[in-house]
């Protein structure tokens, strides 16, 4: 299956492949950068394969900050409304951090979290959602 995402000016498109229609994991991000990034409490990933990824429009611009591991991360957003298409962890591998809600496909947007990291930096009004994952390598 195909799943179309776009920015919110629509200037970046890509289409994420996901085989067999079998969605991945979501996972919660307390993650003061992640934070950051949307300007809320938490940030809701998925994380596929580069190669099922393929741009379709515009061209990112990307910008690399140092996460808390002390690894790269590689930041790829649209130069016009300036949303996060992806990020590419280093430690990751291969890996794409994507935000499921820029798809335009309401299964990526369904279904259960699996797993909250960051989850000592979890805003003091939200509840606990899914099960917590210790993590220090973003």
């Amino acid at each position: 299956m195909d799943i179309p995402g776009r920015c919110q000016c629509g200037q970046l498109q890509w289409t994420t492949r996901i085989p067999n229609g079998s969605m991945p994991d979501k996972t919660i991000c307390h993650c003061k950068t992640c934070k950051s990034f949307g300007g809320g409490g938490y940030s809701v990933n998925m994380v596929v394969p580069r190669e099922q990824v393929q741009m379709t429009q515009g061209t990112p611009k990307t910008y690399t900050y140092i996460g808390l591991s002390g690894n790269p991360v590689d930041c790829y957003y649209c130069p016009n409304c300036t949303t996060h298409a992806y990020h590419h962890q280093k430690v990751l591998g291969d890996r794409l951090v994507m935000r499921p809600a820029l798809w335009e496909n309401k299964m990526a947007q369904e279904g259960p979290v699996e797993r909250e990291v960051f989850a000592k930096d979890r805003c003091p009004f939200q509840p606990v959602i899914a099960r917590s994952v210790d993590v220090t390598d973003a």
